[in-house]
């Protein structure tokens, strides 16, 4: 997930700038902001997951350990059951 928050804006300039002329200027736009969206959405997502994990390790109802393992566990149970509904096919 933390890849993707890098690599969606790349690649929707990679799409706008290579292919902008055969998809056409609104799809191009269209493609870019969606991507670039999703990006901004993501980076939150990781931003509060990562600060609610800190805030319980500084209030200590949750050991130090847990809190810096806790959002990583909770990404890949995501990622996990995202990776689960693409291979259904």
């Amino acid at each position: 997930m933390e890849i993707s928050i890098i690599a969606l804006p790349l690649i929707a300039s990679i799409i706008s700038g290579f292919f902008g002329k055969l998809i056409g200027d609104r799809n191009s736009e269209i493609v870019t902001s969606l991507l670039v969206s999703i990006s901004a959405i993501l980076s939150a997502f990781v931003f509060y997951i990562n600060h609610f994990a800190d805030l319980l390790a500084k209030n200590q109802k949750l050991p130090v350990e847990l809190s810096i393992w806790t959002p990583h566990l909770l990404m890949l149970i995501i990622v996990c059951i995202g990776l689960v509904r693409i291979n259904e096919k």
